[in-house]
């Protein structure tokens, strides 16, 4: 467990849920091996010179075991597959998720096949890639 005093927007990322702007690639992987909390503001009158923003500090706890079972998808190298795939799907922020994973060179068939409709990435959490990385495993 660790506590660092970092700046608000790389808290908000760090700390971010699904659905909301902040939820990224960074997000995700953090979370894959860690719990963050964000546990307090420090305020800016406590810095000489006083910084423009507060300060949050964040507690990072590392895992015992990732957050997900990446072994339970029974394909070759789910680790390197999923990391592809985050990136792929934050690569193309604005996108829907049939039209990143088309942008990252996914295979067209298989996305169709997923149904995905308007699904953006920023709206899964890391339980929610596992079916995709399943798919394209």
């Amino acid at each position: 467990e660790v506590n660092i005093l970092v700046q608000k927007e790389f808290a908000d990322r760090l700390c971010a849920k699904p659905g909301v702007k902040d939820h990224g690639a960074l997000t995700l992987l953090v979370n894959y091996w860690a719990e963050v909390e964000r546990l307090f503001d420090v305020p800016r009158s406590m810095f000489m010179p006083e910084p423009k923003v507060d300060s949050p500090l964040v507690c990072i706890k590392l895992r015992d075991k990732p957050a997900v079972d990446l072994s339970k998808l029974g394909i070759d190298k789910p680790g390197q597959k999923l990391r592809r795939l985050i990136k792929t799907i934050y690569s193309n922020r604005r996108k829907t998720m049939n039209n990143a994973l088309k942008a990252g060179g996914y295979d067209a068939e298989i996305i169709s096949s997923l149904n995905l409709g308007n699904l953006r990435g920023e709206t899964l959490d890391l339980e929610g890639l596992l079916p995709l990385v399943k798919a394209f495993g």
